[in-house]
């Protein structure tokens, strides 16, 4: 089976991360490392990290911007991991299913892709079930792990396919990439898998994804897609926009 490291990142006290890790402890394959990146974090976190077997990194971001801000502090967690083949994306307050691991680790089987998205259950802040998945807010066609490349990147420039707290992504495919400012890690990334036909989508839940009070990023489609309105008008104005455009995606 594939090598595979865990990429956290956590913010400030991270009320909910000691669940996070205990679900992660608990999986039925476990990972070869686990990394951390921590943004102005509290002391009790950085040692709860380091008591599950983290490698801690403080975030080196000095954007302002909040996606921009996550999105750096995803892309350092990737690079601090050591040479895996896949890495499994996670955020401080979701519960991760125990065979989240190797269902991940199932598809990344197949070399040709890039990225795997997986469903989730929702939660509230206090680990009730909410009605609803992640993929009922962010549909996927069924038919999407079947169709060309084309019409499922005309799909994703204007719809979310991802939720980063419950992908997984092949570490040498994202390593050198960067990051533009303003995009989400998970959005980004799964347009650029995507665009190279390497993008699956899983419709089995891997974690308990918690909507926490004021969150502004995870659920919010208008937030997960508005970062794609100059790549859409780039699109649609003139061909050679759209070549360049496409470009900074890897082609």
């Amino acid at each position: 089976m594939s090598t595979s490291a865990v990429a956290l990142t956590a913010h400030a006290h991270a009320p909910h991360l000691a669940a996070t890790l205990a679900s992660i402890e608990e999986q039925t394959v476990p990972t070869d490392a686990r990394v951390a990146v921590v943004d102005r974090p509290s002391d009790e976190a950085v040692q709860l990290l380091r008591a599950y077997g983290f490698t801690v990194h403080y975030s080196t971001s000095t954007a302002v911007g909040t996606r921009t801000r996550i999105a750096h502090n995803f892309l350092q967690a990737l690079r601090a991991t050591p040479e895996v083949d896949v890495v499994i994306l996670g955020d401080h307050d979701d519960i991760w299913h125990p065979t989240r691991v190797e269902q991940h680790l199932s598809v990344m089987q197949d070399t040709r892709w890039m990225m795997t998205a997986a469903d989730g259950n929702l939660i509230d802040e206090s680990g009730n079930r909410r009605t609803g998945t992640l993929r009922s807010i962010f549909p996927v066609p069924a038919e999407w792990n079947t169709s060309g490349a084309s019409r499922n990147f005309a799909y994703a420039l204007r719809h979310s396919v991802a939720t980063g707290g419950a992908s997984a992504i092949r570490r040498d495919s994202f390593i050198d990439r960067r990051l533009p400012e303003g995009w989400l890690h998970d959005r980004w990334w799964s347009l650029v898998a995507t665009k190279h036909s390497a993008m699956h989508i899983d419709g089995r839940p891997v974690i308990d994804y918690r909507v926490a009070n004021g969150q502004q990023v995870g659920l919010e489609t208008n937030s997960q897609d508005s970062s794609a309105a100059w790549l859409v008008s780039k699109i649609a104005k003139a061909p050679r926009n759209a070549r360049r455009a496409l470009s900074i995606l890897g082609e």
